[in-house]
């Protein structure tokens, strides 16, 4: 076992601590922030609060949510594209037809 002064890097407070010879973690009693101890002598390594931790999820989700939002989006854009393009066949198709019944039209009125 051996004693370690640790003085916080979020908050800098101070306290003593008798650990084993192994442990390597140490937490913060006044805010709870993981800071890493090496050979006994603190070396603070790595120092995430747990809200930090709770932002990076947050952040996270929020992201998936944009991603999730955009493929939507971009689903709905493609359905109105296709929408589209029937419209403009369906306009092709009426005016062919139009046209037909036209030169039809022309034809029997030239015979008779």
């Amino acid at each position: 076992m051996k004693l370690v002064s640790l003085n916080c890097e979020n908050c800098n407070a101070a306290s003593e601590l008798t650990v084993e010879d192994d442990i390597t973690i140490a937490f913060c009693a006044h805010c709870g922030t993981k800071n890493l101890l090496d050979d006994g002598v603190q070396k603070i390594q790595h120092c995430i609060k747990k809200e930090d931790v709770a932002r990076i999820k947050e952040s996270e989700t929020l992201l998936k949510i944009k991603e999730m939002e955009f493929a939507e989006k971009e689903k709905q854009r493609l359905a109105d594209t296709e929408k589209s393009e029937l419209r403009v066949g369906f306009l092709v198709i009426a005016i062919a037809a139009i046209a037909i019944v036209a030169a039809i039209g022309y034809i029997v009125s030239c015979v008779a």
